[in-house]
């Protein structure tokens, strides 16, 4: 089955997956959560704040650990893959947007099989967070999963003329509600 540009294997057992009640969400549900918002944004954009806000996808957090990890290694010599280049100026998809005037980034974070909503709000250089089970993860899993948005978000953003007061600060919403099992 296709389903707005995206292949869904096993299309019955994917469906019935997403409505079970304690059921994982694996990546590609978000994938495609994350390809629905982006066209929606496409077609109404003033829903969005003025196309001003780049909705990216679960892939972006898992290229920015493995580039943080380069990074930590040789930073005065670190230079930026071209996956994650592409998320800045647009074309790693058909919805993809432009960084340089966008105020805003969502992207979601899945860390030990848990995921998280993800805000950058550029002119506070404020890294939002919203986390539905705040006890699932620790204090320390909390930072380490973190720390690579913190660091390389505000780099990447100063490849298209985004200026960041440095490392992200992390703020962890409480206006989300507990996540339901049964």
């Amino acid at each position: 089955m296709i389903l707005h540009g995206m292949t869904i294997k096993k299309a019955k057992s994917w469906f019935t997956l997403i409505t079970i009640s304690g059921s994982w969400l694996e990546d590609y549900h978000m994938d495609l959560a994350m390809t629905l918002l982006r066209e929606r944004q496409k077609r109404y954009s003033m829903s969005f704040g003025k196309y001003t806000r780049a909705i990216l996808d679960y892939r972006f957090y898992s290229s920015l650990i493995f580039e943080h990890m380069g990074y930590k290694e040789n930073p005065n010599k670190h230079k930026f893959e071209e996956a994650l280049i592409n998320y800045t100026n647009g074309t790693w998809s058909k919805f993809g947007k432009e960084w340089a005037g966008c105020t805003h980034l969502y992207f979601p974070i899945c860390y030990n099989k848990h995921w998280i909503a993800a805000e950058v709000v550029f002119e506070k250089s404020e890294f939002n967070i919203y986390d539905p089970d705040k006890g699932c993860l620790t204090e320390g899993q909390h930072n380490q999963c973190l720390e690579s948005v913190t660091v390389m978000v505000p780099l990447l953003a100063q490849q298209v003329g985004i200026a960041t007061n440095g490392p992200l600060k992390v703020v962890k919403s409480d206006k989300t509600s507990k996540q339901g099992t049964s």
